[in-house]
């Protein structure tokens, strides 16, 4: 039996699946998967509001949907993003460039971040999860 959550908590806790994501695949995802998820997203979305584009960038990609036009556009953006791996032990020492670093493509909405690292997910996973955030951006703020 394999329903949607199964197939994540696969990706999650399947024992090869790679600890990081590496640079090339976090570019990767967000030059490549992403976009085509939001127009796949988008050109099922245009028949329901009044305004959806999608727009890419070096490293960004996002999905922007207004259902009318006394309403704010609602902004989904994957970016790409670097982040050192946390020291607690000596925070007094300075950085090095050697350091360990983590990669990720992060979600932003409405130009705040999430949080979410969706580097690796699919298609499927991603358009379900911007409709989901809408949703709840739509229940947090009623018309």
């Amino acid at each position: 039996m394999s329903t949607d959550w199964t197939a994540h908590l696969r990706r999650l806790f399947r024992p090869d699946a790679p600890v990081a994501a590496s640079p090339a695949s976090v570019t990767t995802f967000v030059q490549t998967t992403a976009p085509e998820a939001f127009r796949t997203l988008a050109d099922e979305l245009a028949p329901f509001v009044e305004r959806v584009d999608v727009y890419q960038e070096e490293e960004e990609t996002g999905i922007v949907l207004q259902t009318d036009a006394d309403t704010d556009p609602f902004t989904y953006a994957v970016k790409s993003r670097t982040v050192r791996v946390p020291n607690f032990a000596f925070p007094e020492i300075n950085v090095t460039d050697d350091e360990p670093r983590r990669h990720r493509a992060e979600v932003h909405v409405n130009g705040n971040r999430e949080r979410k690292n969706v580097a690796g997910w699919s298609e499927d996973a991603l358009i379900r999860d911007v409709l989901t955030t809408y949703e709840e951006h739509v229940a947090w703020n009623p018309a």
